[in-house]
């Protein structure tokens, strides 16, 4: 003799929404462990960096020049396109290198130059300007770029 199993309505949705629940938790898991890169939003996120000069003395009377990024720091996301617009307000010429990237362009006073690039690698990068160089100059002229 055959057994028929009459399953309740309630029955049926409890299994449906315990499946459901199952199904949204493995992806939430997954996503937790996934170290790939997060695709990146479809705009490129645009930066603006200024190159400016600081004049001071030291306490014997010798008068000194830095230039410096600011601001000195970039923050963005694995896999995001990318543009730095650097802006050239104080200094003649700055040859301008982002280490890591193989990225190298130049800026001139009154002048703004662009590099744009997908931020494929993580770390910390040094945006070095060769003018000021960390041999050649006081203070170097160094700011970062962190992929993260």
């Amino acid at each position: 003799m055959a057994k028929i199993f009459v399953l309740r309505r309630s029955t049926l949705i409890l299994v449906g929404i315990l499946f459901v629940a199952a199904v949204v938790g493995t992806f939430y898991v997954r996503s937790l462990f996934n170290d790939e890169a997060v695709p990146a939003a479809a705009t490129t996120a645009e930066y603006h960096i200024a190159i400016v000069e600081y004049e001071g003395a030291t306490k014997d009377g010798k008068d000194y020049e830095v230039y410096r990024f600011d601001p000195g720091t970039i923050y963005v996301q694995h896999g995001q396109r990318v543009t730095l617009t650097f802006h050239g307000l104080h200094g003649a010429h700055h040859p301008i290198v982002i280490e890591g990237y193989n990225i190298q362009d130049h800026v001139s006073k009154g002048e703004a130059t662009s590099v744009t690039f997908t931020a494929n690698k993580k770390g910390t990068f040094r945006i070095i300007c060769e003018t000021h160089g960390e041999h050649s100059s006081l203070v170097p002229m160094v700011g970062y770029l962190v992929v993260g």
